[in-house]
């Protein structure tokens, strides 16, 4: 009896959503305001690039270890070289997040692009804790 009770309210419940996301009011509604707010609006590429850092390796023996790091370790490592440079200008900053692309290559977040030029113009002291011969690309897409 509860088993059913609880598939009914998901069945009208699935029903409903349907209903909403077609733009119709639902049985017994007055109103067509949806029960979830839509979510919000994704970023731009142009706004998600302008807080990352490509970091280019050139040793394909680095590649690989890059590659089966995880992001969180990837990430713990750069702001372990950060904090460790003994760069005044940067010791305050950290990364929020890093990932290894296909390429080898890895991505880093910050949390804006004040913080990504700072990084770019003092990367000598921190980009080689990835790999000795690593650098800091300044290309951009788009």
């Amino acid at each position: 009896m509860w088993r059913a009770f609880l598939w009914h309210r998901l069945r009208l419940r699935m029903q409903n959503m349907q209903t909403y996301a077609l733009g119709q009011t639902p049985q017994g509604c007055n109103t067509a305001a949806p029960i979830f707010p839509s979510p919000p609006p994704s970023t731009t590429s142009a706004e998600s690039d302008d807080c990352r850092i490509t970091i280019k390796q050139i040793s394909p023996t680095n590649r690989t270890s890059l590659q089966k790091a995880t992001p969180s370790d990837i990430r713990a490592r750069v702001n372990r070289a950060i904090k460790d440079s003994r760069c005044e200008e940067i010791a305050h900053l950290s990364v929020l997040g890093a990932k290894s692309l296909p390429s080898g290559d890895v991505a880093i977040f910050t949390a804006n692009a004040e913080n990504v030029q700072t990084l770019r113009d003092h990367n000598k002291h921190w980009v080689t804790c990835l790999s000795p011969e690593a650098r800091c690309t300044s290309q951009r897409l788009g």
